[in-house]
Formats: structure tokens, C-alpha cells, sequence
């Protein structure tokens, strides 16, 4: 009792182990666009799964990133996109799968048009 007045609860942490009744091979999944032009800007789309035991929610982000230095880009961009899904353990995800493919799709061809009008201007 006298000495665990010298620990305070910061020195140490708490190990918790989750162990899921499925197999699940990946958690998130990272694409990141890098272009060969320099004017262009890198585009990085993080998809995270987040299960629980009723449901699953699934978060898409996008973020552009600006080329500051030869070959390196900023660390933080602006989102281009951030939304999440929730669906029952037996709900097909296809039309999420299309939402996220036609939203990637949509923010590269976007940035492209955009930086072709800004070069030709």
C-alpha cells in the first residue's frame, strides 16, 4: 500500500487483447497515387474497417498532397473526400465498393481537368 502512492497511473500502460470469432486479413487498406508530372499532386485513399460484434463500419478518406521539395510531398493535404458505412455482418458491400471506385475516380480525373486549365491559361 505505502508504495503505490510512488506510481501514478502514466508509467505504465494497459495491454488489452481482442480476439475475433473471424478471419480478417487486412484492417485498411492504403492506395496512394504518385504522378510522374510535377504539377500534379499525389492523392492517398485510406479505407479502414472497424468491426464490432453487430455491425461493421467501413471509412473512406481521400487527401491530396502538394509536391514541396524533389520527389517529396507534404505529409498532411486536404480531404478530397471523408465518409463512412455501416452495414450488418450479412450485407453485401458492392454499391459501397462502386461509391468508393466512382469518388477516386471523380477526384483524379477533377484534378487532372483542373491543372490542364490552370497550365493552358
Amino acid at each position: 500500500m505505502a508504495l503505490a502512492s510512488w506510481y501514478n497511473d502514466e508509467q505504465y500502460d494497459e495491454m488489452y487483447e481482442l480476439k475475433l470469432n473471424c478471419t480478417m486479413p487486412r484492417m485498411q487498406l492504403r492506395v496512394t497515387l504518385t504522378p510522374k508530372f510535377s504539377t500534379l499532386q499525389r492523392i492517398i485513399l485510406v479505407i479502414t474497417c472497424a468491426p464490432s460484434l453487430e455491425i461493421c463500419y467501413v471509412f473512406e478518406v481521400a487527401t491530396q498532397h502538394m509536391l514541396h521539395d524533389f520527389g517529396k510531398y507534404d505529409d498532411d493535404g486536404p480531404k478530397a473526400i471523408q465518409r463512412w458505412y455501416k452495414f450488418g455482418w450479412k450485407q453485401s458491400t458492392d454499391g459501397v465498393i462502386r461509391k468508393i471506385l466512382e469518388s477516386l475516380t471523380s477526384i483524379v480525373g477533377t484534378h487532372i481537368e483542373n491543372t490542364a486549365k490552370r497550365l493552358n491559361s
